[in-house]
């Protein structure tokens, strides 16, 4: 018997969440889906406008009694104040992350509407599914349980919202705060019964949503039109195409990865470093190194470093500022050509000017 969890629970508006809806774990379930419950959508709605303005697909969108579903992946609540801002979300991540300070002790506690025996109790599996996270060394990733009155995440059962083959889903990152809640779908599969290993990866996989990463292979399963909202992670594979990972643990659909590939490892590592200082921001390019090209060149910044949803850019040729912009704290950015010759590029936050990193390094035309 289901608790109607969603209701106890204040919904935020979409200024500050987006909900992620993962068939990652199920591609192998069987049985109807949710879909003979969604409604066709008006264009013409306020709400839909505002999400068809972000660059979605009106097809892709798709209406229930709470929520609007897009791209099978992304749940706008109705009643939530949809900001024309907010972005696609899909080793990849959100556009919204984390903050260092608040990554070291993430508050978990149980929902009542989570059976403590039987074959849809979860505990022991998310317990083992935090432990996975928290052995990763280098990382200060640290998930703890906590209870009803005092957590950052909170996991229940569904309001039969999920869809048939989907076990589970979570909030993405808002404010520098883990997503707030993740749901579990106790009938999923026609009731089938998941072995412990198949709990613990589904509640590792939403782990990660809630910390901001993306589905790995988003991209490969036709999840997304473009790369808006889908920031790779330098040196990992970027989803699109045969450049994959298919060990992922933040792959959707089958097989399943029980254990976190070497992508993953480095990857909350190069977001949540353990140990961690501003003059590390900027990953590439690396400080005195020489880059050749023609058409300009990719700068990387770990986006965990600055709170802010935006940063500032400043680019300096042979110390003249020859460009300034305010743009989306997302990680990674496409520098113009200015020329051959020394440059600096300051990425700093619009909020706090002490929180700033500079690389310096050559640019030649080939």
């Amino acid at each position: 018997m289901k608790v109607n969890f969603l209701k106890s629970i204040t919904i935020l508006s979409l200024t500050s969440v987006m909900f992620i809806s993962c068939q990652e774990d199920d591609s192998n379930l069987s049985g109807k889906t949710a879909t003979e419950n969604y409604n066709s959508v008006n264009e013409n709605d306020p709400y839909v406008q505002k999400i068809l303005a972000m660059g979605f697909n009106i097809k892709n969108i798709k209406e229930l009694k709470d929520f609007y579903l897009v791209e099978s992946d992304i749940m706008f609540p109705k009643d939530g104040n949809i900001s024309g801002t907010a972005e696609k979300s899909a080793q990849a991540h959100a556009n919204s992350l984390v903050s260092m300070e608040n990554i070291t002790t993430i508050k978990v506690a149980f929902h009542n509407s989570l059976p403590i025996s039987g074959n849809d109790n979860w505990r022991d599996a998310i317990a083992a599914a935090m432990n996975d996270w928290n052995s990763i060394t280098g990382s200060r990733v640290n998930f703890i349980m906590s209870d009803i009155n005092n957590y950052d995440i909170i996991i229940g059962a569904d309001q039969d919202i999920l869809s048939n083959g989907v076990p589970a889903s979570a909030y993405l990152p808002a404010l520098g705060k883990p997503g707030y809640q993740i749901i579990i779908n106790l009938d999923a599969a026609d009731n089938r019964v998941f072995s412990e290993s198949e709990k613990k990866h589904i509640i590792k996989h939403e782990l990660g949503h809630t910390i901001g990463f993306c589905h790995t292979n988003g991209p490969l399963r036709g999840e997304h039109t473009d790369a808006g909202g889908f920031n790779t992670i330098l040196y990992t594979p970027n989803g699109f195409g045969s450049n994959q990972d298919p060990d992922s643990v933040m792959n959707t659909a089958t097989p399943l990865s029980f254990i976190f590939s070497n992508y993953d490892l480095y990857a909350v590592r190069y977001l949540y470093p353990e140990i961690y200082s501003m003059n590390e921001m900027i990953s590439y390019p690396l400080e005195n190194a020489s880059i050749y090209g023609s058409g300009g060149f990719d700068i990387f910044w770990r986006a965990s470093f600055i709170l802010n949803q935006d940063i500032k850019m400043e680019v300096f040729l042979e110390n003249v500022l020859v460009h300034s912009s305010i743009q989306k704290n997302d990680g990674n950015a496409y520098i113009g050509n200015y020329g051959d010759g020394q440059y600096k590029i300051k990425i700093s936050s619009p909020s706090n000017s002490s929180s700033f990193d500079i690389v310096t390094f050559y640019y030649v035309n080939d």
